[in-house]
């Protein structure tokens, strides 16, 4: 098979799917992993050059691959750096390329995942995706018995979130250097622009974790929410603190959430989801490398 001549020209490890219709292979001239499409199983006169992954950034020698079993990961070894290196795919045993957040491999953080639409016109939406969320982040302490309120832009959304923190836990310590689960109430009112206040407060918070817990909440699930009025949202922290009390709350942000699926027919789309934590939390920068 002499094409492969035209990506790279110094082959150092190769790989097969199990049914024979897509090849892989790195190269240290190229420093990539490629991706072959084999149109009949096996018979290598039929290989047609896909798609590949950059693997410079991390290895300037890339002497060998492998993959995960289920094709969402791909291994490469190389002589630079004397590392194994872990890269995501967006799709099972697709290279196309990688994605990073702040500077790391996605593959680093676990509670994330990437799906991706090609650009097509019918391209459904990806999961999670369904609703669009216009947010404004606040990322304001919320100090006992002193009220802050935020009033919606807009009206013609169809649902309010919410998301608050403890970014350094919530957790007790008794004289002794014990610690106890500890308590937190807020108080959420909501109203109409000019309108009545209603009562929306959430359940009591209660942990004994000294590590950064974040909660999202609907509006929907507490009452009904119209669109086409614009609305009060009123936070308060009604648990006072003390010396041996970790139980400072923080609003992170509001979001207006609108019904309208996030497809954009024609335009390449990479989604990704993600769980906020200590490791991943705040401004978060993304990069997309494909070819």
């Amino acid at each position: 098979l002499n094409c492969t001549s035209r990506e790279d020209t110094t082959l150092s490890d190769l790989f097969f799917l199990a049914d024979g219709t897509k090849m892989y292979f790195v190269g240290t001239y190229g420093k990539a992993a490629w991706q072959y499409d084999l149109n009949t199983a096996w018979n290598l006169s039929t290989a047609e050059y896909s798609k590949k992954t950059s693997v410079s950034h991390d290895e300037n020698t890339p002497t060998g691959l492998a993959f995960s079993s289920d094709g969402t990961k791909i291994y490469v070894v190389g002589a630079t750096a004397d590392t194994v290196y872990q890269y995501p795919l967006g799709a099972a045993w697709d290279v196309s390329g990688q994605v990073y957040l702040n500077d790391q491999p996605l593959a680093n953080f676990g509670s994330a995942n990437v799906q991706e639409r090609r650009g097509t016109m019918d391209q459904t939406c990806m999961t999670g995706f369904e609703k669009n969320k216009l947010e404004y982040s606040q990322n304001s302490e919320l100090l006992y018995d002193e009220p802050q309120t935020f009033t919606t832009p807009n009206d013609f959304f169809d649902d309010i979130e919410y998301m608050v923190c403890f970014p350094n836990g919530l957790i007790k310590y008794h004289k002794d250097g014990d610690t106890d689960a500890l308590h937190q109430d807020l108080k959420v009112r909501v109203r109409p622009v000019g309108g009545e206040w209603s009562d929306e407060s959430p359940a009591r918070f209660s942990a004994e974790t000294n590590k950064p817990l974040f909660y999202n909440f609907k509006l929907s699930d507490y009452m009904t929410v119209n669109k086409g009025t614009q609305y009060q949202l009123e936070f308060t922290a009604t648990t006072n603190s003390s010396n041996r009390y970790i139980n400072g709350i923080w609003l992170r942000s509001i979001r207006e959430v609108v019904d309208v699926a996030f497809t954009y027919p024609g335009k390449a789309l990479v989604g990704i989801k993600a769980v906020a934590t200590s490791q991943l939390s705040g401004r978060i920068d993304v990069k997309v490398i494909r070819e």
